[in-house]
């Protein structure tokens, strides 16, 4: 989905209905994980029966991650109040 709006709406989809597919042999989230409850509510909800999870965060450093964001607000992505 792009643009991919995390909202309760979005957030119940993939909780409810993505993770309990048996058509996928991996799942991989990103962007929607910016808090621990998350993955640990996701995680409570998966089949983990003979498989393994891996948790990894990606981050920028202080200096790359204010360039993106001013990147995202002069394309009109994103407000100056970010």
């Amino acid at each position: 989905m792009h643009p991919f709006v995390v909202n309760n709406i979005t957030k119940a989809m993939v909780m409810d209905n993505f993770i309990h597919s048996q058509q996928y042999e991996y799942i991989l989230l990103g962007r929607v994980m910016h808090q621990q409850e998350i993955i640990d509510e996701l995680l409570e909800r998966l089949d983990t029966h003979d498989c393994e999870i891996f948790c990894i965060s990606l981050s920028y450093s202080k200096e790359q991650l204010i360039k993106q964001i001013q990147k995202d607000i002069d394309a009109g992505i994103r407000n100056k109040d970010v």
